[in-house]
């Protein structure tokens, strides 16, 4: 059985990588509305220029 230090570092490494895991979701996220923005902006641009 693992005793109580092994059990804390594997919890906190369990935090970081749920931390990690949630920051590259947002990034994933910002990056997909970016690209939305972009293609309507472009499309915008491409339908009303002469």
């Amino acid at each position: 059985m693992a005793d109580y230090t092994e059990q804390n570092e594997s919890s906190e490494f369990m935090k970081d990588h749920v931390r990690t895991w949630h920051g590259f979701l947002k990034l994933i996220k910002w990056l997909v509305i970016g690209s939305i923005i972009l293609l309507i902006v472009l499309l915008i641009w491409r339908t009303h220029n002469g």
